[in-house]
């Protein structure tokens, strides 16, 4: 009894992963389809690297819109029953350590994996990028974003500027064409750029009918992901909390200012 009962647990803990795993591909496919087409539009991309891949949808895509050599980076967690990708494109890793040199790739990708890092493994993250490609997308979350193990969400500009500090010049061209799409996760409708050390694609896009955005624009909140954001604040448990915050720390001021007590 025990054994069956053992059994029917870890089938429904597989039949749980497999839909899980699904549901991401089918979203993850949507969003990797429009942008990688756009951006092969205006790159080369014979060859793509992503760093933190997951089970390699974007990889698969972009093997799909004709990359002959690719190769996925992502932590020994990734199960190989779900990948999309061949088992030698992918090479585990531990990406709070990250190699310093994999090759060269027409395409770099990262996208959601920044914020999981140690700000100086995020270093080291992108180091492994600028070393990867002249071309990179990237995406990573933005402060109270939500998820699983965000340790490190900052704002767009605040990855923009330490690419720009590696010789990039940054091409928000990507969330326009995206931004009203319901089937592309708020993730990467708000968060993706396009980096490349030329300095002359904006006449490439323009061209091409592409719209940048203006650098003022960098940092954006997408309504689908503000709604979770804003629920959160609306919950009467932290409207409590912040209202007692607040007269502690009013209290301890007067205290401080008005009667002389040592912070």
């Amino acid at each position: 009894m025990a054994v069956r009962t053992h059994m029917t647990t870890n089938r429904a803990r597989r039949d749980e992963n497999a839909f899980w795993y699904n549901r991401r591909r089918q979203e993850t496919v949507s969003a990797a389809s429009v942008v990688l087409k756009a951006v092969k539009q205006c790159i080369p991309m014979e060859s793509a690297l992503d760093v933190g891949c997951g089970t390699g949808t974007w990889l698969g895509v972009a093997k799909k819109l004709g990359a002959r050599r690719i190769l996925g980076l992502d932590g020994p967690h990734v199960p190989i029953e779900y990948l999309d990708v061949e088992q030698f494109e992918f090479r585990p890793t531990d990406l709070a350590s990250p190699p310093k040199d994999v090759g060269l790739f027409d395409l770099a990708i990262c996208l959601e994996v920044a914020e999981h890092l140690e700000a100086d493994a995020s270093d080291s993250l992108l180091d492994l990028l600028a070393n990867s490609s002249e071309n990179i997308i990237f995406s990573a979350a933005i402060p109270g974003q939500g998820g699983n193990g965000h340790i490190n969400e900052q704002w767009q500009e605040s990855w923009i500027l330490r690419f720009e500090a590696r010789g990039y010049y940054c091409y928000d061209f990507v969330r326009p064409l995206i931004w009203a799409r319901v089937d592309v996760p708020s993730w990467y409708c708000q968060n993706i750029f396009l980096l490349s050390k030329r300095n002359d694609l904006s006449q490439t896009l323009s061209a091409l009918g592409f719209y940048c955005l203006p650098d003022a624009m960098r940092n954006l909140v997408h309504p689908r992901t503000l709604s979770p954001i804003v629920l959160r604040a609306n919950n009467p448990g932290i409207k409590r909390s912040a209202r007692l915050l607040k007269s502690a720390l009013v209290s301890k001021c007067r205290r401080v200012f008005l009667d002389g007590e040592n912070a």
